[in-house]
């Protein structure tokens, strides 16, 4: 909802600014990442998300219509932040099959170095309601895969398989950030090491 619906809605109340709304949900947001931290999304309520965000219920409405809709807008901003810093990582004078190694290296270290973002985005299941699309639909998440089945592409995987193989590519850079992630007690060998040997491996099938 855009501040200009929000100032219809609340008749007799004073109105308030794009700028002013915008900056509540972030309020909103930053005590919504506070709490499922601590508590797991399951574990917190709207009321007690307003408690921490120092509003009414009723008015936290307003903001967003569910808690989803929070974990939501959670998700897009830390993916958001992925895929900038893993493109960033992606260097001209790199041949694709490099390319994409350095972005899956990046990917994997995102997690590892922000394990509370992995926790709250790939511990819950999305579960939208009727009217709602899975977040793994998302135009966001759309584009990204695009541009990696591009890079792929441009390894040298057949454009017939290049779907099946970006799935693949994403399984095994999950595998190698849940690992890293959740077992940090295990003597791994470094990122780079796990991801450019499971990347590598798996452009070499793709392309026989």
């Amino acid at each position: 909802m855009e501040a200009a619906g929000l100032a219809q809605k609340t008749r007799g109340r004073k109105s308030i600014t794009a700028l002013q709304y915008k900056a509540r949900q972030q309020e909103i947001l930053r005590a919504a990442n506070r709490l499922f931290a601590q508590k797991g999304y399951q574990g917190v309520s709207m009321r007690r998300l307003a408690d921490e965000a120092n509003m009414s219920p009723m008015s936290l409405y307003r903001y967003f219509a569910n808690k989803r809709a929070i974990l939501i807008h959670i998700w897009a901003d830390v993916f958001q932040k992925v895929f900038a810093k893993c493109r960033q990582c992606i260097r001209p004078d790199m041949d694709p099959a490099a390319q994409l190694e350095a972005y899956g290296i990046c990917f994997v270290m995102y997690w590892i170095d922000n394990p509370e973002h992995y926790l709250m985005i790939y511990g819950e299941i999305d579960t939208p309601g009727k009217a709602e699309g899975f977040f793994a639909q998302s135009e966001l998440v759309r584009d990204e895969l695009s541009f990696v089945q591009t890079l792929l592409e441009r390894a040298g995987v057949s454009a017939q398989g290049v779907s099946t193989v970006c799935q693949q590519w994403l399984c095994v850079l999950h595998g190698v950030s849940h690992s890293l992630v959740t077992i940090p007690e295990m003597n791994w060998a470094s990122p780079n090491v796990l991801v450019s040997g499971v990347i590598k491996g798996l452009i070499a099938q793709a392309k026989k």
